[in-house]
């Protein structure tokens, strides 16, 4: 299929101890494939141990994951949008971003299960940079200001094909000890 359909079919993809980081500095792109493939066919995708870091010029992002995907139809473009995949299951651990919103985000750990259609966070951490008086001032005029600590959030019967397109469907969302 590779050489007469451009069609890249494999039983397993293994990446162990990787390491993916994009500074995307408005210059640079995601680069391509060396050749051009119509479509990735995939029944078994495992990452074990994945740190990833982003960062641009008003946001910073960082974690380490391990993360299985069973029947992965991946787009050669790496669209998001057009990723397709029977099942998921996997863990985010050590998850922090900063944008520019004055507040930090930090997540102890995601863990994600599609077969038990859950998706479970603990140790939600929102923490501001600058005291609330520091921050009426800076944007001239006094604004709410927020720290807040939540144990852990369920996320029951999540719809994941939405969670790939920024969108949060779910049959439940239980919060517990904020």
């Amino acid at each position: 299929k590779l050489l007469d359909e451009k069609i890249l079919v494999a039983k397993t993809l293994t990446v162990d101890k990787g390491k993916v980081v994009v500074n995307n500095n408005g210059r640079s792109k995601i680069p391509t494939l060396p050749f051009d493939l119509k479509k990735i066919e995939i029944d078994n995708v495992q990452g074990k141990d994945l740190s990833v870091a982003y960062k641009d010029k008003l946001n910073e992002c960082h974690f380490t994951a391990d993360i299985g995907l069973n029947k992965a139809d991946i787009d050669p473009s790496f669209d998001i949008i057009k990723t397709k995949f029977g099942s998921v299951h996997g863990n985010v651990r050590g998850f922090y971003y900063s944008g520019n919103n004055y507040h930090d985000v930090e997540l102890k750990s995601i863990n994600i299960s599609s077969s038990k259609e859950l998706m479970q966070i603990t140790g939600i951490n929102i923490k501001p940079r600058i005291g609330k008086y520091e921050f009426g001032k800076k944007l001239g005029h006094q604004a709410d200001w927020m720290q807040a600590y939540i144990s852990k959030v369920d996320v029951i019967r999540p719809d994941f094909d939405n969670l790939l397109r920024q969108k949060l469907f779910a049959d439940k969302i239980k919060i517990s000890e904020s």
